[in-house]
């Protein structure tokens, strides 16, 4: 097994011991919160360091898309759910605004581009 596979099979064995189970959850829970209607940005009036970093774990969370079948194999479902829309309607925004900002969108675009054909939960485009 390459170590990426076998990196991710690891951490997926250990985050129902590690994280508890429904911490994904909370998490995406509370920055949808934290993102209140008349709210652009987590922190203050334009992109923080907060933004940032929501929006590059926002990224990660596309990596289970390619191990669905393996994460529902331990009885867990994956963060990007097909009702993550739904249930939390705001996440999303600062993931379109750091996308189309002309510091991140060289990275953050082609990283999302790699699971646009991967066919589970949420679409990153």
């Amino acid at each position: 097994m390459p170590w990426t596979q076998k990196g991710a099979h690891l951490l997926l064995q250990a985050r129902p011991k590690v994280l508890g189970g429904d911490l994904e959850e909370d998490f995406v829970a509370g920055i949808n919160q934290a993102l209140t209607p008349n709210r652009e940005f987590l922190v203050g009036d334009g992109i923080t360091l907060a933004d940032i970093c929501f929006v590059a774990e926002l990224c990660l969370f596309f990596n289970e898309k390619r191990s669905v079948k393996e994460i529902e194999k331990y009885g867990l479902a994956p963060i990007l759910h097909a009702r993550v829309n739904t249930e939390y309607p705001r996440i999303f925004a600062p993931l379109a605004r750091l996308r189309a900002h002309p510091a991140f969108a060289p990275d953050v675009e082609p990283y999302l581009k790699k699971f646009a054909t991967v066919g589970h939960g949420v679409s990153p485009g």
